[in-house]
């Protein structure tokens, strides 16, 4: 798989099919093919490739937690927790399906069992970074800040720049009410992550939380800039702007936003709510007439 990794996807494809049609039950040739249809970002085909690998041989870990992986990414959580646990009896030692069974879990709102999970983990495997973020990230969704941030403190010390993690481990210092340590975290993850408009959106709660409303401004700005049909990053800036007295610029983020994209739905509604506040309602209830 070279070829693909170095981003010929068309060579590798051609080779793995030119090897499908000599050996059409051969199920290494079925997975690679799934793991190239995953690059691709044809989840649905990657899936049907790692079916067609296992019902020729089912006793492969690697291929049921790739398929775990593809269900998963198309929102398929249960049937990606079946292929984990597939994997797991097969190979019950096996850290990555057992991190992924735990991301699994949270999507499907049982963090209490993945945080469970990770915490057998890091009993056996003390050194994954990854187990002890995923542990973190398990403990923020229970609502248990100050045990997430010390699953994420451990997940950095083993991975000092990992950025995700960063920001992970920011947003949970924040929402433990301790800002002033978040915001040197959410700046060294935008650093790492410029133009992820999730690290400048919160970065601008946390400096909100600290008083300093224009830079918080500034932040929520720079992430519509990056996400401009983002209804969410609007209305932090709108509110923003409308407790600091501002009420025309509370309402002009929707309005540039709603150039680029005039048939948004949410952003319609949420300019419809800050005309509302305004004391402009017959503006809003005609805006939203005309859709």
């Amino acid at each position: 798989m070279a070829s693909a990794r170095s981003g010929r996807l068309d060579e590798a494809q051609a080779l793995l099919e030119h090897l499908r049609a000599t050996a059409p039950r051969d199920p290494d040739v079925l997975q690679l093919l799934g793991m190239l249809a995953r690059q691709r970002g044809d989840q649905p085909a990657a899936i049907a490739l790692f079916r067609q690998s296992l019902a020729i041989e089912p006793r492969q870990p690697h291929v049921l937690n790739n398929l775990g992986n593809a269900c998963a990414a198309t929102g398929q959580q249960e049937q990606a927790m079946e292929a984990y646990g597939k994997a797991l009896a097969l190979k019950p030692d096996y850290a990555d399906a057992d991190i992924n069974r735990a991301l699994a879990l949270i999507a499907l709102g049982r963090a209490s069992q993945a945080a469970e999970h990770m915490a057998a983990l890091v009993r056996a495997q003390p050194g994954s970074a990854r187990a002890w973020a995923v542990r973190g990230q398990a403990l923020a969704a229970m609502g248990d800040q100050a045990q997430a941030v010390m699953a994420y403190g451990r997940a950095l010390t083993l991975q000092p720049d990992h950025g995700p993690w960063l920001h992970n481990l920011a947003v949970a210092l924040r929402l433990a009410g301790r800002p002033e340590q978040s915001l040197p975290l959410f700046d060294r993850s935008a650093a790492l992550s410029p133009e992820d408009p999730r690290i400048h959106y919160n970065r601008g709660h946390c400096l909100q939380d600290l008083g300093r409303m224009e830079e918080a401004a500034a932040a929520y700005r720079r992430a519509i800039a990056l996400a401009p049909s983002d209804v969410d990053l609007h209305d932090s800036l709108s509110r923003l702007l409308w407790q600091q007295g501002d009420r025309d610029g509370h309402v002009a983020s929707y309005r540039d936003a709603l150039v680029e994209a005039p048939d948004d739905a949410g952003l319609l509604c949420g300019l419809a709510e800050r005309l509302t506040l305004a004391g402009e309602a017959r503006a809003a209830a005609a805006l939203l007439a005309d859709e």
